[in-house]
């Protein structure tokens, strides 16, 4: 039998070791995303009977991610994001689009105050996703060309607000949609309207993502962003 040398045992160790850390660390990332609990005062948002959990599988799957040519993670939906949106909930009927939004320590400007790009970035991200919805296509299906935003109040480090956009109005191809961000009193700490183009071209050449059709579904009191995706949660929603 060939004898394995010293330092060939101690490269082998030591790429177990890095394989058992990326692991490791997919691992708590996952978890941390599943044990995700909205704030007391936030969780009308799962109960409502009118209201769709948004799923997106490049949000909650890494590797599939990066599989299907994303280059890094989500700005607004990893769990490592300065300015994190952890779920949508979206009211078909209404066409409103709601959220928490945490604002952590990598967001800071002012000492212990948020930068106002974080809250216009999650401003902008609740107007793309809203407009790809009220399209009625998939996901992806348009880009946002128009962001008017008005930042009321600080938020403070460590803050989570409910976000919400709502449609104003549809013309053919042009999503208005008007948006804002409050607290638990309801002090509002900013308001946005801003403009969505469906069907814009962004990729230079489009794949099967680009195909994808929003799948809502009653069951599983979610919209997912295509039929494959239940598949993958097996009916799962945590």
């Amino acid at each position: 039998m060939a004898q394995v040398s010293k330092p060939q045992a101690l490269v082998a160790a030591g790429a177990g070791a890095v394989l058992l850390g990326i692991l490791a660390v997919r691992i708590k990332r996952a978890r941390a995303r599943k044990a995700y609990e909205l704030p007391a005062w936030l969780r009308w948002l799962e109960e409502s009977s009118s209201h769709l959990r948004m799923r997106m599988r490049e949000w909650e799957d890494g590797p599939w991610r990066r599989s299907r040519g994303w280059h890094g993670s989500d700005l607004i939906h990893s769990p490592d994001s300065a300015v994190y949106i952890p779920c949508y909930f979206y009211s078909p009927e209404e066409k409103i689009l709601q959220g928490p939004v945490e604002f952590r320590s990598g967001a800071e400007s002012h000492r212990g105050i948020c930068h106002g790009g974080a809250m216009t970035s999650a401003m902008d991200d609740v107007l793309g996703h809203l407009a790809f919805l009220a399209a009625g296509t998939g996901p992806w299906s348009g880009a946002t060309v128009q962001v008017n935003c008005k930042l009321s109040k600080p938020v403070r480090v460590g803050q989570t607000l409910l976000l919400e956009g709502r449609v104003a109005k549809q013309e053919k191809r042009k999503v208005f949609v008007e948006a804002r961000m409050l607290d638990e009193a309801g002090d509002v700490y900013a308001t946005m309207d801003g403009l969505s183009i469906v069907g814009a071209k962004i990729q230079a050449e489009e794949t099967d993502l680009d195909k994808r059709r929003w799948h809502f579904d009653d069951e599983m009191r979610a919209v997912l962003d295509s039929p494959d995706h239940r598949h993958v949660l097996g009916g799962s929603l945590s």
